[in-house]
């Protein structure tokens, strides 16, 4: 079963992001990934197949260095574990990444009529379409609305997800919905600005909360539940870069 974390605060994205997979091994996977945003403005994606170990290997070499960003631990189901089937996924300008913790059902309609309007994949994924339904979104109807773009990219899918989204052209900024999967959001306790059900440096697509709080490293955080599918008006929500201390 698939696992997701994010992170926006002030602090350096990637260290955190491999605790977070660490934490949600217990959850079963064969390959990982992570995309962080750099100060250039560029995505910087590393991933592999294989355990989170071996993925800090390669974050160890590859120095992704930026203050947000997503990552995943996959269990395959649409394609074999290999590199190019780890999450993230990008669409294809590389602006827009996604992980995702669900089955898309109706992946092949959809990756077909993407196909048909000239978008190119990387993968074998069912995964990779929700990436590049934002990117159609985000260049017509939503009109460079981050949130907007997911929503309406929610709405063509059918199945269950947890999905966080993360694009170079809003810095700071993570989008996040779910249907069906579970998706937790959480902020450290300095009383920094929130937006949403709960904004802050942390993002949980998980199960493995405790006495009511997700921990990592023994760290208690803020949290709640984002509810209902993302059809509903409170469900689509913006995570903006808070200005307190985030955890190290």
């Amino acid at each position: 079963m698939c696992g997701i974390v994010g992170y926006t605060g002030k602090n350096q994205a990637a260290p955190f992001l491999i605790k977070g997979l660490q934490t949600l091994e217990y959850r079963g996977y064969d390959s990982a990934g992570l995309e962080v945003l750099s100060p250039d403005g560029a995505l910087h994606g590393v991933k592999c197949a294989g355990r989170v170990a071996a993925l800090a290997e390669r974050c160890a070499t590859a120095n992704p260095v930026g203050t947000s960003g997503i990552a995943h631990t996959r269990w395959a189901t649409h394609g074999a574990p290999t590199d190019r089937n780890a999450h993230p996924h990008r669409d294809c300008s590389g602006h827009i990444a996604v992980v995702h913790n669900g089955i898309i059902e109706n992946y092949r309609e959809l990756k077909a009529q993407l196909m048909a309007a000239g978008h190119e994949f990387a993968s074998e994924t069912d995964t990779e379409v929700i990436a590049h339904l934002v990117e159609d979104a985000w260049n017509g109807p939503c009109k460079g609305d981050l949130v907007a773009a997911l929503r309406n990219a929610c709405s063509r899918l059918e199945g269950s997800w947890a999905i966080a989204c993360i694009c170079s052209d809003v810095p700071g900024k993570l989008a996040v919905a779910r249907n069906g999967s579970p998706l937790v959001v959480a902020s450290t306790d300095d009383k920094c600005e929130r937006t949403g059900i709960m904004g802050g440096p942390v993002l949980y697509a998980a199960e493995k909360v405790k006495d009511g709080y997700p921990r990592v490293d023994g760290k208690h955080f803020n949290m709640s539940y984002l509810p209902g599918n993302v059809t509903g008006p409170d469900t689509v929500r913006r995570i903006i870069r808070l200005s307190g201390k985030a955890p190290d």
